[in-house]
């Protein structure tokens, strides 16, 4: 029979890995890998959207014309490399209305997530 100091010496042992530990370890890195995956997508999209809102703001307020309107949304366009028809200035009488709407692949490893935005931004005379 073992004695009680042979039962505890054996605790600190090295190398021993619980298996919550291994749980926990595993779920941890999943969560990182995740946010490491969707926050650029999250903050690239609301750049965008506070960046829409502004110009359909200061287009309303300034009364541009439809062709100063259309450069600023290509210009959009390019900064965050979007395809064509993503953003789409849709009408100004009263307000300023932009529209965005696009999609974006995220690669999960093991499957593809398409964060899809839909937004539209109204910007409305003083």
């Amino acid at each position: 029979m073992k004695t009680e100091f042979e039962v505890r010496s054996r605790d600190r042992e090295r190398g021993a890995v619980s298996l919550k530990a291994v749980f926990l370890l595993s779920i941890a890195g999943a969560l990182i890998f995740t946010l490491v995956k969707f926050v650029p997508v999250y903050v690239e999209q609301k750049q965008l959207m506070h960046e829409v809102d502004e110009l359909a703001r200061t287009a309303a307020v300034r009364n541009w014309n439809d062709d100063r309107i259309a450069l600023d949304v290509k210009r959009l366009r390019t900064d965050y490399s979007l395809p064509d028809n993503s953003i789409n200035f849709v009408s100004k009488d009263r307000h300023v209305q932009v529209v965005i709407g696009y999609k974006r692949d995220i690669d999960l490893l093991v499957t593809n997530y398409v964060w899809q935005v839909d937004y539209t931004a109204n910007g409305k005379e003083l």
